[in-house]
């Protein structure tokens, strides 16, 4: 698996109804890779996946690598806390031809560490396809750490770990005691600090809208240009800032419709933008598109 770069964690548009716009879902493919993306991470957190119903996550995996059509790499996350639920989403997605499969680990009745690594190995027992462990504590809580890999690697295909937490300590852990496993890591605001530890790339909500600013933090970087590097990640951060005020995902897809390509509002129980959100919203718009 020869996956890196930056990767967005792609968004799912929906309609007026609250229905998958599988159109607006083509547009966004299009131009995220005429952006110059590494890859995509289909149906994680920023798709609202515990949102939508099976055939929904899985027509998304149909449209998005029919889409791509081997141009860039897809990653499909399916993750469950049913584990016959992930299985079957995994085999749906190999189908597809994705490279990789992902999932968080099993959450809300606090299973056991053999439990979870377990659950990852039953899922790559059933596919041919390499998991990327996905490390989210705050919304999972369940925090995957170096210690707990090898239990993992005892019975899962390990592809590499979604990496998305604060904690750069316990990465670098997993970096060194892992050095040729596939590091992504998954908050946006801090890349660039992530860097230094030698991560393969990242897998971000926020790339759906400035994957250009990401990609040239990387560029950056590796330049050796690490005043410049941080210099972007500052006026990414200033946009970040609106967002997660204002509600990420739905702020994110109130742009994209400003920009030209119709998403929606998040699913409900997700609240709709106020004219207020909107309205600053609209401040940073020029930050992003008219650049």
């Amino acid at each position: 698996m020869n996956t890196k770069g930056i990767i967005p964690a792609l968004l799912t548009p929906f309609d007026e109804n609250h229905d998958v716009n599988y159109d607006s879902l083509r547009l966004l493919v299009n131009r995220l890779i005429g952006q110059g993306v590494g890859g995509f991470y289909v149906c994680g957190s920023t798709a609202e996946s515990f949102l939508l119903s099976d055939e929904e996550r899985m027509k998304i995996v149909e449209v998005v690598t029919e889409e791509v059509n081997g141009r860039v790499d897809v990653i499909a996350h399916v993750g469950s806390i049913n584990q016959r639920k992930a299985i079957e989403y995994a085999k749906h997605a190999q189908s597809c031809g994705v490279k990789a499969i992902s999932s968080v680990p099993p959450f809300y009745f606090k299973f056991k560490k053999e439990e979870i690594a377990n659950y990852y190995g039953a899922i790559t027992d059933a596919v041919d396809v390499p998991m990327i462990v996905y490390c989210i504590p705050t919304l999972s809580n369940v925090t995957i750490k170096a210690d707990d890999i090898p239990d993992i690697l005892k019975v899962c295909n390990v592809g590499g770990i979604k990496y998305t937490s604060y904690d750069l300590y316990e990465l670098e852990k997993i970096k060194r005691r892992f050095p040729d496993m596939k590091i992504f890591y998954g908050h946006d605001e801090v890349f660039c600090n992530a860097l230094p530890i030698g991560i393969d790339g990242a897998i971000g909500a926020t790339f759906n809208v400035m994957p250009h600013k990401f990609i040239a933090i990387q560029k950056a970087f590796e330049e050796g240009n690490l005043k410049k590097a941080f210099e972007i990640q500052q006026e990414a951060n200033a946009i970040l800032d609106v967002l997660i005020k204002n509600d990420t995902k739905p702020s994110m897809k109130y742009l994209l419709t400003k920009s030209g390509i119709p998403s929606g509002g998040a699913r409900p129980p997700f609240l709709p933008l106020t004219e207020e959100k909107k309205r600053e919203l609209d401040s940073i718009y020029s930050l992003i598109y008219e650049k």
